[in-house]
């Protein structure tokens, strides 16, 4: 996430959050936030599964996240790696609108109620076994079938409905399509 904002979106942050810090000391904080966001991933995937956390989008190199609760900033910094640290007053406001800009650039999901989580996604094999059960879990544990749910990851995932359904081996996209309208009947998926 260092290198995904420029300089001057940067400054404009901190301008815009009368934050007394610099661009390279933001630079810092987001490599500390990704470091912490790495440190408890497992935690994190916990939170999709109980839908504390919900996945809303999966890029090639980050996940977008939507909190629910409203405290995963504040969490972020009262506990663990980011609370060891002195940063200067509004870093927090200052990372939390680089992320708001990030989402919206990246997403159609509403972010007026929910915090947008941006995290790279980590490259070790077991974070993403974990994502898949955390958001399958969360999804069947929703009153999803297994299939419905399968669907919707595929499509979360970036795949088109075409292609996902030939990748599970069906003649058309009907056999995700058909599951993924029954999921939208059935729970909220603003973001497919």
């Amino acid at each position: 996430m260092t290198d995904t904002f420029t300089d001057t979106t940067i400054q404009d942050a901190i301008d815009s959050n009368a934050a007394n810090t610099t661009v390279e000391e933001v630079r810092d904080a987001l490599a500390d936030v990704q470091q912490s966001h790495e440190a408890v991933w497992s935690a994190h995937m916990d939170a999709v599964e109980d839908n504390a956390l919900e996945v809303v989008a999966i890029e090639p190199d980050v996940i977008i996240l939507a909190d629910h609760t409203g405290q995963h900033w504040n969490a972020e910094f009262d506990n663990g790696l980011l609370a060891e640290r002195d940063y200067p007053p509004r870093m927090q406001s200052v990372l939390t609108q680089l992320h708001h800009e990030w989402a919206r650039r990246h997403t159609d999901y509403s972010w007026s109620v929910d915090e947008p989580v941006v995290v790279e996604k980590p490259s070790s094999f077991d974070a993403g076994q974990r994502l898949v059960e955390a958001v399958m879990l969360n999804l069947t544990s929703r009153g999803l079938t297994p299939r419905e749910a399968w669907s919707v990851w595929g499509v979360l995932a970036g795949n088109s409905r075409n292609n996902w359904a030939a990748r599970m081996g069906y003649d058309s996209h009907s056999g995700v399509s058909n599951p993924v309208r029954d999921a939208k009947e059935k729970i909220p998926l603003p973001y497919l």
